[in-house]
């Protein structure tokens, strides 16, 4: 298992031994997979080879970049103790929600969900990659499992996925990594945190406007300092055609929970 270790006073403040760390694994598995039926169930997903074939090649390029991407992350002075764990040998799994609403999110346990709404409102491919990479950041910087770490020892269930905002600017900062190995222009991050928001998210406040500012300025400052590359991926022929698909298809416009 491709693994890349880190000092995490986060963590080892709040496990002084394995058990709550093994806990939260299987809190984690069971929540992913309770929260990814009944999204199933509610919503129901998209379905046809088209959009296949391009999660299966976009997501095979992203998830091959995420060991060197790691090794980059990690090396970085920017970056110091920013997770305990780079876990970079995941089993991925991506559903395309049968909904409107632009969003995209992480269940735990490698299920990443995207609307049909959000691949409709990208601009270009990048995009698409750059909200992927933000995902697949949180789940091998271990922040999905990091909330599912009980801090009171009589919680009965953890209530969800609940996300700092250090542990997003870090993801951020992780999926221009990501983005960079992959050979996708890393750019379209910064357009990429303004096309959704997390289901808990919905309401967006002035507090929330000023965040996705302040993260879109770190972005810009660590695009400005990293090497450029001779060639990167801003768009394809395969995502227009997918785009056009999607309008087609007669999407809900029910509320996401």
């Amino acid at each position: 298992m491709k693994s890349l270790t880190l000092i995490s006073l986060l963590l080892l403040s709040s496990c002084s031994n394995n058990t709550p760390l093994l806990q939260a694994v299987g809190a984690e598995k069971e929540y992913s997979e309770v929260t990814t039926a009944n999204l199933y169930d509610r919503y129901g997903v998209v379905n046809s080879p088209l959009l296949s074939t391009f999660l299966d090649r976009v997501s095979k390029r992203l998830s091959s970049a995420l060991f060197p991407a790691a090794y980059s992350f990690a090396s970085s002075s920017a970056y110091p103790g920013a997770a305990s764990s780079i876990e970079t040998d995941t089993n991925w799994q991506f559903f395309i929600l049968n909904s409107r609403h632009p969003s995209a999110f992480s269940v735990g346990n490698g299920a990443i969900f995207i609307t049909g709404g959000l691949l409709e409102s990208a601009h270009t491919e990048a995009e698409i990659a750059a909200v992927i990479s933000r995902e697949m950041a949180h789940n091998a910087l271990g922040h999905i499992t990091q909330s599912f770490v009980a801090t009171d020892t009589d919680a009965k269930q953890p209530q969800g996925i609940r996300l700092t905002g250090d542990q997003e600017i870090s993801a951020d900062l992780f999926a221009l990594e990501i983005l960079r190995s992959a050979h996708y222009n890393p750019e379209a991050l910064v357009s990429a945190i303004s096309l959704y928001s997390r289901p808990i998210d919905r309401k967006v406040s002035k507090e929330y406007e000023n965040f996705l500012h302040e993260r879109a300025g770190i972005i810009a400052s660590m695009l400005r300092s990293m090497p450029s590359r001779m060639t990167s991926t801003n768009s394809t022929r395969e995502f227009a055609k997918l785009q056009h698909m999607l309008s087609q298809e007669k999407l809900t416009s029910a509320p996401l929970p």
